[in-house]
């Protein structure tokens, strides 16, 4: 009798390594800006032939922020093992921020007296670290009448605006209505408008 083993014999089975088949995914921040996924989310079919159970994981700790978006996708390995042998691909994740900014305005009612008084529009986003640009790009100045007609008022409202930051130089006369359209864009270029608006009071005696 010879002294190799065969391990082909009945009784001595082979294992075959499990299949690696990978998925590439595209990840969106949530409002904290973070977003997190397992192993099983970049799993695109793997299988083992011989039908044993199968476990995965990845060469990641799954958890992605604001400097992982709108910037080079990330690989990561996936491995798939039966207990006795293992395969791996890689799965490419896209991390993206689909939150744009939210606008608020700081703009309050006036009386004629406090003009020239300026403004300043402020954004926060999802990702507070990221750049986030806050700009005023139009104004308007308007009344209604007594007969509830929408009358306009730009030539005696003057008005400036630079930045974030708009200037009411003269707020042409009590019941006007001032505006300033605001738009905030972030650093994935998520972009938010809003319309500030400032109404002018007859002073208080």
């Amino acid at each position: 009798a010879g002294d190799d083993p065969d391990d082909s014999r009945p009784g001595c089975p082979t294992n075959t390594p499990p299949v690696a088949v990978c998925d590439d995914i595209e990840v969106e921040l949530g409002e904290n800006g973070k977003a997190t996924i397992i192993a099983e989310n970049v799993d695109g079919g793997s299988y083992d032939s011989d039908d044993d159970e199968i476990t995965f994981s990845i060469d990641h700790d799954g958890k992605f922020v604001c400097a992982d978006a709108c910037g080079d996708d990330i690989i990561v390995t996936l491995t798939v093992s039966d207990g006795q042998a293992e395969n791996s691909c890689e799965a490419t994740v896209t991390v993206v921020d689909k939150i744009a900014p939210t606008i608020s305005c700081d703009a309050s009612n006036i009386v004629p007296s406090d003009a020239p008084i300026s403004f300043t529009a402020t954004a926060t986003d999802n990702c507070e670290d990221s750049a986030t640009t806050v700009t005023i790009i139009a104004s308007d100045c308007y009344k209604y009448n007594k007969a509830g007609k929408r009358v306009d008022k730009t030539e005696s409202c003057v008005v400036s605006f630079v930045g974030d930051t708009i200037t009411i130089v003269d707020s042409g006369g009590v019941g006007d209505i001032i505006t300033g359209t605001v738009v905030a864009t972030d650093a994935c270029g998520n972009t938010s408008t809003k319309e500030c608006e400032i109404t002018v009071l007859h002073p208080v005696k």
